[in-house]
């Protein structure tokens, strides 16, 4: 018979367990980086930004200016390198940005 001690987990780790079994990581590092896009590409970005939606493992943004739309699409990369590193996973694997 198993003792009670093997059993045990941290509750950091019995969250996580439960989020990974449940499939809901990716829904609350989506989140994340939602309530966090301010931080994450300035405040000039995040004004002009009125969309943001995750499909998958794409990014889809949809940009008021057109002179920035046209900036960020050089800077799809660099958005993606942040959105990845912020969520500590491979959440997207592509930026849309219309």
């Amino acid at each position: 018979m198993k003792s009670k001690k093997e059993h045990e987990q941290t509750l950091k780790s019995a969250i996580s367990n439960f989020l990974h079994d449940q499939h809901l990581d990716t829904k609350l590092a989506e989140l994340n980086i939602i309530n966090n896009w301010e931080k994450l590409v300035g405040a000039l970005i995040a004004k002009n930004t009125t969309e943001i939606k995750f499909r998958g493992t794409v990014l889809y943004l949809k940009i008021d200016s057109n002179a920035l739309r046209n900036e960020l699409n050089y800077q799809r990369g660099k958005i993606m390198a942040l959105v990845n590193t912020e969520s500590n996973q491979q959440l997207i694997t592509d930026v849309i940005i219309r």
